[in-house]
């Protein structure tokens, strides 16, 4: 089920996001296929039904897993700090200049 699969994502890796950037989202495009989750589900060593956690998963049902879709708070803090980002730099690189 859901609560366990982030429970253990969480004790392998520290938290979700990292978990999703490390292993679920590897290739970095915002976005997890179900073959791409299957391998993940593999890798970590997560016993379970993984189509059925698939389509728990999947809320919008568009055939891909977004961090929003795994950790909806976590990704609204992200796209927060890249807005401000945004305003108050106008980029990343732009931003890091200022430490």
């Amino acid at each position: 089920d859901l609560p366990s699969l982030k429970r253990l994502l969480t004790r392998k890796y520290g938290n979700l996001h990292i978990a999703w950037k490390n292993l679920l989202d590897a290739d970095g495009n915002g976005r997890i296929s179900f073959a791409e989750f299957c391998n993940a589900m593999h890798e970590v060593g997560f016993r379970g039904h993984f189509s059925n956690l698939w389509k728990e998963m999947d809320k919008d049902e568009s055939g891909f897993i977004t961090l929003d879709e795994l950790d909806a708070q976590v990704n609204e803090i992200l796209v927060s700090f890249d807005a401000l980002v945004q305003e108050k730099f106008g980029n990343y690189a732009a931003a890091w200049k200022g430490f």
